[in-house]
């Protein structure tokens, strides 16, 4: 058997650290978990304004929650799926052609989007079992499908009446909130609710 030589072995290594290179990059980057501090972090800096400049040129809609939940997702990691295709299985955004499937900017197409991974991407849960990051979808409008999503950010003071209170708390747009209570505008008892944790 022929004796391996030095320069053998560092071609056989390059070609090894090539193979193993190629493999991290092909891996989807739904593998990756998703980062709750990278996806609070956006939504803390864009509730009171909007990203619209590179790289990824935002449209800032007049109704605009679903797109910047969405926009919140993505900067925690979540992989975009089905680029240029619409139907509710796909989420994404083209900062290119600043094109987007409904499920990127609409409540209820993201919360049909929800259901069509549920258990994979995502879980239904409730508002206890929520975690920085995660999302709230609402019925604002007794239409009986999610109307408005705001982003749940964790727990922290929020002022309210001259008093500060400690609460869970949301970052949202259309009506830009930061750090507001997280059932702001609505009755936190009624049936309008649909709670999404990330996996």
């Amino acid at each position: 058997m022929p004796r391996a030589t030095l320069g053998s072995i560092h071609r056989r290594a390059v070609i090894w650290l090539a193979f193993a290179s190629a493999i991290v990059l092909v891996l989807p980057s739904t593998a990756l978990a998703y980062n709750r501090t990278n996806a609070v972090s956006y939504a803390d800096n864009y509730a009171l304004g909007s990203n619209t400049g590179p790289p990824r040129n935002y449209y800032l809609f007049g109704d605009d929650c679903t797109n910047f939940v969405s926009q919140v997702l993505y900067a925690g990691g979540l992989a975009q799926i089905g680029l240029g295709n619409q139907g509710d299985a796909n989420w994404w955004w083209d900062p290119v052609y600043r094109a987007y499937s409904l499920s990127w900017t609409t409540a209820d197409h993201l919360n049909l989007h929800v259901a069509d991974y549920q258990g994979t991407r995502f879980d239904y849960s409730n508002m206890g079992s929520l975690q920085n990051g995660d999302f709230i979808l609402m019925d604002l409008k007794n239409v009986h499908k999610p109307t408005h999503a705001r982003v749940y950010v964790g727990w922290g003071t929020e002022l309210s009446d001259g008093n500060f209170t400690w609460a869970q708390l949301e970052d949202q747009h259309s009506n830009n909130e930061y750090h507001q209570v997280w059932y702001f505008g609505a009755d936190r008892n009624a049936p309008i609710w649909w709670f999404v944790h990330v996996r």
